[in-house]
């Protein structure tokens, strides 16, 4: 699995491709939408032909691996629709980011 079968997953959910439950859902932040991880990561490991079945954890772990930043929140999700970031949200994790960035580089 890459991040190209990541991608793809995280595409064909928004298209309503990729099944996945209502309830709070651990869920990852990518291009501005909380996606389950569990879903997404064996729909892409179906992409990828491996064909595996992960559980949380390991999704978790196989995500971490893949993505070089992850941000991990547990998401309520209602009639199966992809919560979006909210504009104050987005300048939120851009804050997170840049204060992340400076401590990296002031090293």
């Amino acid at each position: 699995m890459t991040v190209d079968h990541i991608i793809q997953a995280t595409e064909d959910c928004q298209a309503g491709l990729v099944h996945f439950n209502n309830g709070n859902t651990h869920s990852f932040l990518f291009r501005n939408t909380w996606y389950p991880i569990r879903a997404i990561i064996n729909y892409a490991s179906n992409l990828a032909r491996e064909n595996e079945e992960y559980r949380t954890n390991g999704a978790l772990t196989k995500l971490v691996e893949i993505l070089p930043y992850v941000k991990i929140e547990v998401i309520p999700v209602i009639n199966n629709e992809l919560v979006s970031l909210t504009n104050v949200e987005k300048m939120e994790e851009i804050q997170i980011l840049s204060e992340m960035i400076f401590g990296l580089s002031s090293i």
